[in-house]
């Protein structure tokens, strides 16, 4: 389930949206048990959703995530 910072994260990019306009895309690391989260944003109102998967990602830390996704947005 997504977690609860992650939510507020959402919630808040979702209303910046509609008062500014643009899209909200979420991202993720992780294996197709992710979809389900994905879907969920998508239902909260996310544009768009990615989930990124390779088997070097396997057994990543947090600080390796963050590695991930910074690179993946720029």
């Amino acid at each position: 389930d997504i977690n609860e910072w992650d939510d507020y994260a959402l919630e808040e990019a979702v209303l910046l949206k509609e008062k500014f306009g643009g899209t909200v895309t979420a991202i993720t690391v992780g294996s197709e048990d992710s979809d389900a989260v994905l879907r969920k944003c998508l239902a909260r109102g996310a544009d768009d959703a990615v989930r990124l998967t390779d088997p070097k990602f396997e057994g990543s830390d947090g600080y390796a995530i963050a590695k991930i996704l910074s690179r993946v947005i720029k």
